[in-house]
């Protein structure tokens, strides 16, 4: 299916200053990584006829008290009124929204605003996410829905040519786009099977008590989900830069231009030669491009697998394993040939080395660094050198990240220099890739739900005399862990 011109009329968008939000009960949903942006819930008005502005915080993130409403402010004051936040391109420049009954995509470079036509957002895509739209990795497409019928055809926008391609699926209703993190491909589920024998077709939706229908939630000290509702998904594959859709029960995934596929014997092959023999019965778990390796478990009796690394004429150990409920998605398609999991640690695929992480866990990575954690210690470590630089006197949780910083509690460090470089008052509810973080001024210690306007400041190099205690028990899901908290 070939593209074809679809211009979209720009409107203008003004951008604000100073402070972020109103005087109100603020939960932020997201912030631009250079903190140009920032979608944020507040409780404007008085809506349950009590005193003031207040929000009450339920155990599962559920929000009682004055109505919340969530808002999209650029640069600062009190933004703009939306319906709900559907998601950010990778590069952080495109939005989207949904603003009176339409999805809206934002340009927050040139400062305009488009409206998607005709775009999917009736109740069966209401909780936005990747049901109602989707950047591709390189943040030059997005592509969401159009109804058709019963159904919707799938729109893929190239935002640079203005031009998109509409495309039918030949069979079942198309349901969630989950782009590769790299290269042209993303994963399509469609539901195709009334697999519940009600006579339609139904999105699948998970049993849970966490609250999934609002525009805005608050921060959750826990919730659980337990099973599905609707119809079975069923994985095919798209070409985000052609469109073309691939659905075979024999592709594992494609990578780039070249397929992983199950022979009828088992054998996983990679273009077509034999990559892991048919003894293993393997289930893939990642695939690295180059060198070509490929993370996977052999079948087994035992609950935990061990994952091996596979390559042509190449099989490695490694310290990874995969409960049997974590296999047979999927594999993911990693950047490198290094693999490192919370459980597990580091390896590296292309000799089957691991990695030392001097007796610490990983956490998370930015690029080449790692930070790890050794009891309540936390530490800087190089993949490409080695080095490890332990990070004195911290203890807490990680609480925002942008690019190489992160906050742990009021902590802001750089895992690119391995040190702290400054000091919040309270573990604050963002930062940004220049270090700065996101507070709300008001107030003096950290709460569940702040009161605004909130404001970007540069971390002090020193600690304050006195900051918000943390409780070491038991980390913040989101904002805070703890009892319902009263604004």
């Amino acid at each position: 299916m070939t593209a074809h011109p679809a211009p979209l009329t720009p409107v203008a968008m003004s951008v604000g200053s100073g402070d972020i939000g109103s005087a109100a009960p603020t939960v932020v949903l997201r912030t631009a990584n250079t903190g140009s942006w920032a979608v944020a819930c507040q409780a404007r008005r008085n809506t349950d006829g009590r005193d003031g502005l207040s929000v009450d915080v339920g155990y599962h993130g559920d929000l009682h008290g004055d109505t919340m409403t969530p808002y999209l402010v650029r640069g600062g004051g009190p933004g703009i009124e939306i319906d709900r936040f559907v998601g950010a391109s990778p590069d952080n420049r495109w939005l989207l929204v949904i603003r009176g009954q339409e999805l809206l995509l934002v340009d927050d470079q040139r400062g305009e605003q488009f409206a998607l036509p005709n775009a999917d957002i009736r109740a069966a895509r209401r909780h936005g996410g990747p049901e109602t739209a989707v950047f591709d990795a390189s943040s030059q497409r997005v592509v969401y829905f159009r109804p058709n019928g019963d159904g919707s055809h799938v729109v893929i926008r190239d935002i640079r040519s203005s031009t998109e391609r509409e495309i039918e699926i030949p069979r079942g209703r198309p349901w969630v786009v989950l782009p590769d993190s790299s290269g042209p491909w993303a994963r399509l589920l469609v539901v195709m099977d009334d697999g519940d024998k009600n006579g339609r077709l139904e999105f699948p939706t998970v049993r849970t008590n966490a609250p999934r229908d609002d525009a805005c939630t608050g921060p959750a000290v826990s919730s659980s989900t337990w099973g599905t509702d609707g119809d079975p998904a069923t994985t095919m594959w798209m070409r985000l830069d052609s469109g073309e859709v691939l659905f075979d029960e024999a592709v594992i995934r494609p990578v780039g231009d070249k397929l992983v596929t199950r022979g009828p014997d088992g054998a996983i092959r990679y273009d077509n030669e034999a990559i892991v023999d048919a003894a293993c019965h393997a289930d893939v778990v990642a695939v690295v491009v180059e060198p070509l390796r490929l993370f996977a478990a052999c079948v087994g009796s035992a609950s935990e697998r061990p994952i091996e690394v596979f390559g042509k004429g190449l099989r490695f150990s490694t310290p990874h394993t995969s409960n049997v409920h974590e296999l047979g998605a999927p594999p993911r398609l990693l950047a490198d040939t290094i693999m490192c999991t919370p459980r597990d640690g580091c390896s590296n695929a292309k000799d089957g080395s691991i990695i030392d992480l001097h007796g610490a866990s990983y956490q998370l990575r930015r690029g080449a660094r790692l930070l790890v954690q050794s009891g309540e210690d936390y530490g800087s470590l190089d993949l490409l050198t080695g080095a490890h630089k332990a990070l004195r006197n911290l203890s807490g949780f990680v609480r925002a990240t942008a690019g190489t910083f992160v906050a742990i509690d009021a902590n802001v460090i750089d895992l690119e220099r391995g040190e702290v470089v400054g000091f919040a008052p309270y573990p604050p509810l963002s930062v940004d890739t220049a270090g700065r973080v996101l507070i709300a001024p008001s107030e003096t210690e950290e709460v569940a739900v702040p009161m605004g306007p909130l404001r970007w400041i540069v971390p002090v190099p020193s600690r304050p005399a006195r900051s918000a205690p943390t409780t070491p028990s038991a980390p913040r899901p989101a904002l805070q862990a703890g009892t319902p908290v009263r604004r």
